[in-house]
């Protein structure tokens, strides 16, 4: 076998199989947990707050890093999500991974997979944790039905000692934090930088970071109400950057469990002005938001196995969620 580039996908066999069954799978949860109407995501449900925001990309960039979305010094509209990634709602108190999903408006040209609100959108899934545990589908799949069906039926996957060290990274990635606004947030699997031989991981960063202290007794929706508070007064601001691989074996495109060790570029800046978000209409427009990783410019094409899930996976399940919703996909407004 030649060895990898960089870059270079090598897919599985029967990884196909195990999309179709996670698909099967997801679709029974999200059935049997919520009553018809009232469907969430089978991941990140709880949504702390969708928030209007810009990103700016930085001029001058280096060559090699001004392509896609970053060719030019320009301003973007976007939308931002903070959420909650466990598939049960809960309470914010409890250790957990957070999300920030990013859907960067009127990019230009087409996305790889048309965005449901009706102009091409770029859309950044970053969650606290620099990797994706399951590392590929099987993993998923395994880790998945264990998930789903609970006590005894994870157990075979929980004392499978090739797991142990994916299981690890779930539990240390999952941590009680005290404000969304000053984590970082990661992509977790790679995407595309231009053409063939290149790849990237996404990452936002906040420019200020204080040291914030949890309440000694944190109210089940802390989180959202410390962003509420902070954005009805300041604005907040993220660098956002990218980490190219720079070799195909230690940092590969196949395994998201694996924790790349490049160093991070600079590309842009987030910036989320300070607004009014905690309403009704804002919370029923977040919650029909649709996002995928390949929302998304060619030039930013998603990498790897975990990436050709979520392309399966996430167009069956928001057509399933707005079926059952009975509601059709968010307009811009």
């Amino acid at each position: 076998m030649p060895p990898l580039q960089l870059g270079q996908e090598s897919p599985p066999p029967g990884e196909a199989a195990d999309i179709t069954a996670m698909i099967a799978l997801m679709k029974a949860s999200l059935a049997k947990r919520y009553a018809p109407g009232e469907t969430l995501r089978q991941f990140h449900p709880k949504m702390h707050g969708c928030v209007r925001a810009e990103l700016t990309v930085d001029a001058d960039l280096p060559e090699h890093l001004r392509q896609g979305l970053f060719r030019e010094h320009k301003t973007y509209q976007a939308w931002v999500r903070f959420s909650n990634a466990p598939p049960k709602v809960q309470s914010d108190a409890k250790a957990s991974g957070r999300g920030m999903a990013i859907k960067v408006l009127e990019v230009g040209e087409a996305s790889l997979v048309d965005d449901p609100i009706g102009v091409p959108t770029q859309d950044f899934l970053l969650t606290t944790s620099p990797v994706l545990s399951p590392g590929n589908a099987r993993n998923y799949r395994q880790a998945l039905y264990g998930l789903v069906h609970g006590f005894p039926h994870n157990l075979p996957y929980v004392f499978n000692p090739g797991n142990w060290r994916r299981l690890a990274l779930t539990l240390r990635f999952m941590k009680k934090h005290a404000d969304l606004l000053t984590l970082s947030y990661f992509s977790g699997s790679p995407f595309r930088l231009g053409g063939e031989g290149t790849a990237v991981k996404f990452s936002a960063r906040p420019l200020y970071a204080p040291l914030v202290e949890r309440p000694r007794r944190p109210a089940p929706d802390f989180l959202r109400q410390r962003l509420v508070d902070h954005l009805a007064t300041q604005d907040a601001t993220f660098t956002f950057l990218v980490q190219p691989q720079t070799d195909p074996v230690r940092e590969p495109i196949e395994d998201t469990s694996r924790i790349w060790h490049a160093p991070f570029y600079r590309v842009g800046t987030l910036r989320i002005p300070s607004q009014e978000f905690d309403t009704e209409a804002r919370r029923t427009f977040g919650e029909n938001l649709s996002f995928s990783p390949w929302h998304s410019l060619p030039t930013h094409r998603p990498l790897g196995g975990i990436n050709r899930v979520r392309r399966a996976v996430y167009e069956e399940l928001a057509a399933f969620r707005m079926q059952q919703k009975g509601v059709e996909p968010s307009s811009l407004q």
